[in-house]
Order: C-alpha cells, then sequence, then structure tokens
C-alpha cells in the first residue's frame, strides 16, 4: 500500500510539473471577437449585454460591454457565429455569420437604435479587412478554398505558400515568407509544433513530421509580422493548422482522389523518343465523420486517409560475359584492333594470386 500511494505521489507530481511546460510550448489556436456597442449617434453604451453562440455547437457565451463601451470574447474556436446585444431603451441587435478564424481578432461593431424592446435589429456580419485590435500580420486559408483548388495529392501543407509574401525557390521546402530564412519559419498542428527538428536549418524548413491532410483540416493561418506571446515564441513566422470538429449535426463524406496514366498524356521527350508515358496509379482514399455526443456539449470528429500506390521500377545492370568471368578482356587497341588479354594470366606471371574468389564466382553467377 505504502509503495502504491508512492506511485501515485510520483504521477501528480510529474503532471504538476510537465503540464505548465507542454502548455508554454504551444501555441493559441482560438480566435477572439472584440466589439464596442455604440447608440445611433456614435455613443458609446455600457453595461449592454451581449450573447455570442457557436452556430455549429449552440454553446454561447456571454459578456457586458464596459465603461468604454468594449466587450471581449477570447478563446473562441474557429466556426461561424450569431451575437444578440440588448439595452434598456434600444432594439435588441443581432449580428449574423460572424466568423472567427485560428489565432486572429475579429472586430464588431453593435450599433443600437431607439425604439421598444419588442422590435429588433437583425445585421449580416463581415470579417473585417483591416483588424483594428491587433498588429499581427496574418491571412487564413480555408477548407473550402483549398478543396476547390485542382489537387494533385491531398497533403495540404504547399497550400500555406498561398498568401502574399511567399517565395518558393526550387521546391516547397526551399519556401520562405518575406524573405526570412526557413529557420523562422513555425509549423503547428493544433498548437502543436509540428516542425521537423532535423530540417529547422537552412532551406528545408517546410516539412513536417504529422502529415497536413485535406480531410482534417478545417483552416491554416499564416501570420508573418507583429508576432505576440502566444505565437508561442517559435519563430519570426508562424503557420498554424486546426482540424475540424464535430458539430449538433452529423456531417462527413467519402473521398477518393485518383491519378492514372490512363488519364494523362505523355510528356513531349518521351514521344520523341518513342518512349512509353510513365506508368501511374495512385488512389488516396478515405473519409471522415463528425457529430454530437451530447448536443451542445460534447462532440466527436474523426478522419482517416490512405493512400494506394503500386510501383514497379525497371532496373538495367551490366553483368560480364562467360569469357570475361574466366579472366579474358578483350578491348580496343590505339590502331583500332580488338585485343584480348587474360588478367588471370597476368596476376600469375607477376606472383599474384591467379584463382577467382570462390564467393566472387558465385555472385558472377548469380548476376
Amino acid at each position: 500500500m505504502l509503495t502504491s500511494a508512492r506511485a501515485r505521489i510520483v504521477v501528480a507530481f510529474l503532471v504538476l510539473v510537465l503540464v505548465p511546460i507542454v502548455a508554454f510550448a504551444q501555441a493559441r489556436t482560438t480566435g477572439q471577437v472584440v466589439g464596442t456597442v455604440k447608440d445611433a449617434s456614435g455613443a458609446i453604451i455600457p453595461n449592454a449585454e451581449v450573447v455570442l453562440i457557436d452556430i455549429g455547437t449552440g454553446t454561447s457565451h456571454d459578456a457586458k460591454s464596459g465603461p468604454e463601451g468594449g466587450f471581449v470574447f477570447p478563446n473562441l474556436q474557429p466556426g461561424r457565429y450569431t451575437l444578440t446585444a440588448t439595452a434598456s431603451g434600444f432594439q435588441p441587435v443581432t449580428l449574423q455569420e460572424i466568423i472567427v478564424q485560428t489565432a486572429r481578432s475579429t472586430d464588431v461593431v453593435v450599433q443600437f437604435q431607439v425604439a421598444g424592446v419588442s422590435e429588433q435589429v437583425s445585421v449580416q456580419a463581415s470579417t473585417p479587412v483591416v483588424e483594428t485590435t491587433s498588429t499581427t500580420i496574418a491571412n487564413t486559408v480555408r477548407n473550402e478554398q483549398i478543396a476547390k483548388l485542382p489537387l494533385s495529392g491531398r497533403n495540404v501543407l504547399n497550400f500555406a505558400l498561398l498568401v502574399p509574401g511567399t517565395a518558393t525557390s526550387a521546391g516547397a521546402r526551399d519556401s520562405e515568407y518575406n524573405g526570412l530564412p526557413g529557420g523562422a519559419i513555425a509549423i503547428t498542428l493544433d498548437g502543436i509544433n509540428d516542425n521537423s527538428a532535423r530540417f529547422r536549418s537552412g532551406g528545408t524548413s517546410f516539412f513536417v513530421f504529422a502529415p497536413i491532410r485535406l480531410g482534417a483540416v478545417e483552416e491554416v493561418t499564416v501570420s508573418t509580422a507583429g508576432l505576440t506571446a502566444e505565437a508561442g515564441a517559435e519563430g519570426a513566422v508562424s503557420i498554424q493548422f486546426s482540424t475540424k470538429r464535430g458539430t449538433n449535426s452529423f456531417h462527413g463524406q467519402v473521398f477518393d482522389t485518383i491519378q492514372s496514366d490512363k488519364l494523362n498524356a505523355n510528356t513531349v521527350v518521351n514521344a520523341a523518343r518513342g518512349l512509353a508515358k510513365p506508368k501511374l496509379k495512385q488512389h488516396e482514399y478515405g473519409a471522415n465523420i463528425g457529430g454530437p455526443i451530447i448536443k451542445n456539449k460534447l462532440f466527436f470528429f474523426a478522419n482517416y486517409e490512405q493512400i494506394y500506390q503500386p510501383s514497379e521500377t525497371t532496373i538495367s545492370r551490366n553483368v560480364l560475359t562467360p569469357e570475361a568471368q574466366s579472366g579474358v578482356f578483350r578491348y580496343t587497341a590505339t590502331d583500332n584492333s580488338v585485343r584480348t588479354v587474360n588478367l588471370l594470366d597476368i596476376a600469375r606471371a607477376n606472383s599474384f594470386p591467379s584463382g577467382i574468389d570462390p564467393f566472387v564466382s558465385s555472385q558472377l553467377q548469380a548476376a
């Protein structure tokens, strides 16, 4: 019993010590909504009741506007939200389709109109072009945008290069942002560092351990300047991938991305040389599903992808003729005459071993 108690104490101590370290090493994967409440004349309204609802999960968040009319909803999962604000003597206001993105602030302005509380104003919200509450320069590419592009595979890491300021010299692994060295790039997956430590130098930093798969990723946010401590102090450029999540409704898909030489034309070089087109057969197939376990409280999402790519390789190699295996070689002299020489006889004449090694002989026979 004493040993068991000591073991529990040790485990508890390790959890207390290690959990803060892990949390410190993670980058922020959530977004936030920052807003101001005003009346029709532009004057601020303090103590207004503000409710933010996640459209996908039904989760609600409550807040009140401060003395200067401001409010903040931090640590929000990426997705679509609805915001409703009420204040005495004003019409209730509802902002629809507020988009929250990974590691970014969404700025909103709630403007009341004087009227009875029985009336309500509904406004279609939109993501602002300029973030007024953050100095971070960032761009977000969502799964829907990537899925509409012609894909050559389902690994979507390279689509982080769609944002302005990127450059690729000799391949995706040599990519850079705003002229910064490759070692400045920090890639995270749901806040966990996904950089390949072996390649975190030179021009090969655009490389990850855990594959970034199209079916699992919701969006990627690339921050190229003005990074804060929430980026995890991992680099001057932050590439943050966020995976999909479950909602109150079941959703999923089955997919198969096919590549085949039957759908391809031959290359110009092969056609000129009379060669057949390269053989290609590849399937990237799988499925995903998400939904509620307990509505408005607990959700799940799972994604499975598999690559099937049979291949064949033709190898050509030179082998010795039976005559050469016995030590007799032919060569062309300077007068263009073909002559023969027995290397074993030359070795024997110069007191070198003149027999063929049994192991070498067996290898020659196998070839």
